[in-house]
C-alpha cells in the first residue's frame, strides 16, 4: 500500500483569519497567573488533553502505570520494613531497613528518570479508530514546551501522527509538525485562558498534520 509520509517543520502557526470567535466564546472558566508560564503552559496542556479526548482519542496508560507501580512498590517496600522493624528489636531490623532505604531510593530515581528522559514533555500519547471502509488507526503523540525567547514566551506543541491498517501492518501516513504561538493570544489580560481560541488553533494543527475524519473516531 503506498504511503504519504509528510514532514513539517514551523517555526509558528498562523492564527486563524480574523472574525468575531472570541467575542462569541463563553466567558474563560480557567484564570492563571500572567507571570506565571508554567501555570500558563499547565493550562493549556489541560485543554489539549481534554480536545483531544473530544475527538474519541485513547489515552495511552504506558506513563500512568509506571508512575502507579513504581510509586506503589516505594510505598509498599517502606511499609513492609517498618512493619518488620516493629516485630524484632532494631539491632536485628538494621540490615532490613537499609536494605528498604536503598530500594526506596532507587525505585524514586528510576521514577525520576523515567519522568526526565522518558516521558519528558509529553501531554498526550493515544489512538482512535475510524472507519474508512476499512478500520484506520491514528496514533498520535503530542510534546509541549514553553520557550522564553524574545519577543515573549510562546507555546510550542511538536506533534507526531501516524495513520495504519490492517492491525498496523500497513502504513498509510505520517507526519511530524512542530508549531508555535506567543501564550499571550491564548490568555487574556485577567489571566482568563480562552479555550475556544486553544481548540480552534489546535484544529489546525491536527489539519496540517495530515489527520482527517475528526468526528469519525470509534470509541474503544
Amino acid at each position: 500500500m503506498a504511503k504519504n509520509n509528510k514532514a513539517a517543520t514551523k517555526a509558528t502557526h498562523p492564527p486563524p483569519p480574523p472574525g468575531d470567535s472570541l467575542t462569541t466564546d463563553p466567558l474563560p472558566t480557567v484564570t492563571v497567573n500572567n507571570a506565571n508560564v508554567a501555570e500558563i503552559k499547565s493550562a493549556l496542556d489541560d485543554i489539549v488533553r481534554k480536545y483531544l479526548l473530544d475527538q474519541s482519542f485513547t489515552p495511552s496508560l504506558l506513563h500512568p502505570t509506571v508512575h502507579l507501580a513504581l510509586g506503589y512498590a516505594s510505598v509498599v517496600l517502606a511499609l513492609s520494613s517498618v512493619a518488620y522493624s516493629l516485630r524484632v528489636s532494631f539491632d536485628d531490623s538494621k540490615p532490613v531497613l537499609w536494605a528498604a532505604v536503598v530500594g526506596y531510593c532507587v525505585l524514586q530515581t528510576a521514577l525520576w528518570a523515567w519522568k526526565r528522559w522518558v516521558e519528558k514533555d509529553e501531554v498526550f500519547r493515544g489512538k482512535r479508530r475510524r472507519m474508512v471502509k476499512r478500520i484506520e488507526t491514528d496514533h498520535l503523540q503530542v510534546v509541549t514546551s514553553s520557550p522564553l525567547a524574545a519577543p515573549g514566551p510562546s507555546y510550542a506543541v511538536h506533534l507526531a501522527l501516524s495513520t495504519t491498517s490492517n492491525n498496523g501492518k500497513s502504513l498509510i501516513h505520517k507526519s511530524r509538525v512542530v508549531v508555535s504561538r506567543g501564550v499571550g493570544e491564548f490568555v487574556d489580560d485577567d489571566g482568563g485562558v480562552e479555550e475556544g481560541e486553544v481548540k480552534r488553533w489546535l484544529a489546525g494543527v491536527l489539519a496540517d498534520a495530515g489527520l482527517v475524519g475528526v468526528d469519525d473516531g470509534l470509541k474503544e
